[in-house]
């Protein structure tokens, strides 16, 4: 039998140069409805596809050049699954084609 196959999810990347502020994650609708009420001129910079939180996190903090991600101590990992991944592709089709 074969082992299980490794489920990316994106997380996007985005700048408001307005406020020079970041912003790291999933993708999420109410996350879009406030970005376009408050941060009109947020941009995505980058997607970054990882199989979990904890390596979403380590991706982001290497691309910042801010070392290694210390993951919260006693929280265990969120790894991704094939359901999240189909939700997340109706919400951001433009990331899987």
């Amino acid at each position: 039998m074969g082992g299980m196959i490794e489920v990316l999810l994106a997380h996007e990347v985005w700048e408001d140069p307005d406020g020079a502020s970041f912003e790291f994650g999933l993708p999420h609708p109410s996350l879009d409805a406030f970005r376009q009420q408050h941060e009109p001129n947020a941009r995505r910079l980058h997607v970054i596809f990882a199989p979990s939180y904890n390596a979403a996190m380590q991706a982001y903090y290497e691309r910042q050049g801010w070392g290694e991600y210390q993951p919260i101590e006693g929280v265990k990992d969120d790894v991704y699954t094939d359901a999240q991944r189909s939700e997340q592709q109706l919400l951001r089709p433009e990331h899987y084609r």
